[in-house]
């Protein structure tokens, strides 16, 4: 199973010459290029998610944050041949997460797309979890994925689990730790080699070293084999298609 995790970079006039209609023909080719099993996306607003939808080869789960269908939000890409989709659902990481809310600590609504996949070849079934916790406060990101944890704690002990997503968080936030308790980060494993830079947000700084990108976007993983991992710095024309490098994992279960 190869997976990747991609924040596409939300539609807005503020990115001029390089906003989403600019984009959208090299996000899509990426997607289509690297041919992901599953790909959990971050940022989208519904246009975003229409023209993801032309990527035929995927089934399109989406939520949008907001509630009134215009927001931000998330899509969970599923690959139609590979995989049947025998549940999914959405959730606000807030204290009421089963209508539009927002966490008191939270600088933005913040939603959870899950699914559970059966593979058609096998009959396995997976559940995978896509998660964009809040920019700004660390008791958000924190609170946000118990919240996933809770809410999904029936799927999460009944399948092998993927939870992918932007987390906006570095490696020492304790959202890592909550995580670590029955989870494998899996970027982080010494003896698996490392494709790429760790840090995956580059903010379109195109001569950032490597060294200084932000380590935001995280793929863990319950009842898999990690093969590799890798963070993917395609560009196009000396652009990248977004602010974020997708984040790739190769699995086995």
């Amino acid at each position: 199973m190869r997976v990747a995790t991609y924040n596409v970079r939300v539609d807005t006039d503020y990115d001029q010459d390089w906003q989403w209609r600019f984009r959208q023909d090299k996000v899509c080719s990426l997607i289509a290029f690297h041919d992901w099993d599953l790909v959990a996306i971050q940022e989208v607003r519904p246009n975003q998610v229409r023209d993801l939808t032309q990527l035929d080869a995927y089934s399109v789960l989406a939520q949008e944050r907001d509630g009134d269908g215009t927001g931000e939000g998330l899509a969970l890409l599923i690959k139609k041949a590979k995989y049947h989709i025998s549940d999914h659902g959405a959730f606000w990481l807030s204290e009421t997460p089963e209508q539009p809310s927002i966490h008191p600590d939270a600088a933005y609504r913040r939603v959870c797309v899950w699914a559970i996949v059966q593979e058609r070849a096998t009959a396995k079934a997976s559940l995978v979890v896509d998660v964009h916790l809040d920019n700004e406060s660390e008791v958000a990101r924190y609170s946000g994925m118990k919240v996933v944890l809770q809410q999904l704690a029936q799927q999460i002990a009944a399948y092998p689990t993927i939870i992918l997503g932007d987390f906006n968080a570095e490696p020492e936030e304790r959202v890592h730790g909550l995580l670590a308790e029955n989870f494998t980060n899996a970027k982080a494993l010494a003896d698996i080699p490392h494709y790429g830079p760790v840090g995956t947000f580059q903010n379109f700084q195109y001569s950032l070293p490597w060294s200084q990108l932000e380590k935001i976007d995280y793929i863990y993983t319950k009842g898999y084999e990690i093969k590799a991992t890798g963070v993917l710095t395609d560009s196009f024309d000396n652009k990248y298609a977004s602010d974020h490098f997708p984040l790739e994992a190769r699995l086995v279960n």
